[in-house]
């Protein structure tokens, strides 16, 4: 840990806590934290000042300061509790004052990075506005009800695009494979073609926040039917989707996050299917899908 870490217990807090006990506790849960020294006084290394006071008789007040300047306080109640629990709930509050602290230092040290590049970047436009532009692709799996119960689907695809900032557009393909609902035991192929357009939102240094559109066509083939569109012998017909998605994006390197979340659309054209019996039904509707990808930036 290269952060100085000092805990200042208040002569009340102390009544009902164990100081000693409470002290080992922030020193635990900060060794493995890392907070940046701040980007305007890198020769002085980070030093965390907690300091545990009881403002009310059933309240306990934890401030973090750094160097002198306030970065925020959380209050943790001590109606209920033994002393050993309120020092572990004082130990995770100093764990996230310092986590923020940690977030602030990080988008300073980014932000004075731009303004230290923006000269060089006026004199060569073109360069910058390559440098914005980022190759992604997503390669995943995923698992789809259509009907709900009509169509039941499992299946991979990979997404490639571009991204600028925090907007992105890209194209998907996917292949699914799966059997009908209702009882049938055909077998069903699906070959989609997506446009996948979104905008991903940092909600935390370690969690993003992806929403988006999916739209495009698919190529769907039945086996063991009689018809398909009304077409003796016809295994083959087409369909359009739309969606929307919704993804939980966890970064793991600079390059590389675990994307998962739902997606919930419909599909444009319904299917019309002859079975072997004589007896026809359509299939489509609502398409209800869960996704897990993995987005790489070369």
């Amino acid at each position: 840990m290269t952060a100085t870490v000092v805990v200042e217990i208040g002569s009340r807090a102390e009544l009902v806590l164990d100081p000693r006990f409470t002290r080992r506790l922030v020193q635990l849960e900060l060794s493995e934290l890392e907070v940046p020294p701040s980007p305007t006084t890198t020769n002085e290394p980070t030093a965390l000042f907690f300091r545990v006071t009881q403002e009310a008789p059933s309240t306990l007040r934890i401030e973090l300061w750094e160097r002198g300047k306030f970065y925020g306080a959380r209050t943790i109640s001590v109606s209920r509790g033994t002393s050993q629990l309120l020092a572990r709930r004082i130990a995770l509050a100093a764990a996230e004052l310092a986590r923020r602290l940690r977030h602030v230092r990080q988008e300073e040290a980014r932000r004075l990075k731009l303004e230290a590049r923006e000269p060089s970047e006026s004199a060569h436009p073109a360069k910058h506005t390559a440098e914005l532009y980022r190759f992604f692709v997503e390669p995943g799996a995923s698992a789809a009800a259509v009907g709900p119960s009509e169509l039941w689907l499992i299946g991979t695809g990979v997404t490639a695009g571009w991204r600028l900032a925090d907007s992105y557009f890209g194209v998907r393909a996917s292949w699914y494979g799966g059997q009908m609902g209702r009882g049938e035991t055909h077998s069903v192929q699906w070959t989609e073609l997506m446009l996948a357009p979104g905008y991903t939102y940092s909600l935390s240094p370690s969690l993003r926040l992806d929403v988006g559109l999916d739209a495009g066509a698919a190529v769907v083939r039945v086996h063991g039917v009689q018809a398909v569109d009304a077409i003796d012998g016809q295994k083959e017909t087409w369909t359009g989707r739309l969606a929307a998605h919704l993804g939980l994006q966890i970064p793991l390197t600079q390059s590389l996050a675990l994307n998962a979340g739902p997606e919930i659309g419909s599909v444009l054209r319904r299917l019309p299917v002859t079975l072997r019996d004589g007896s026809s039904n359509d299939y489509g509707g609502l398409w209800l899908a869960s996704k897990f990808g993995l987005v790489m930036e070369p």
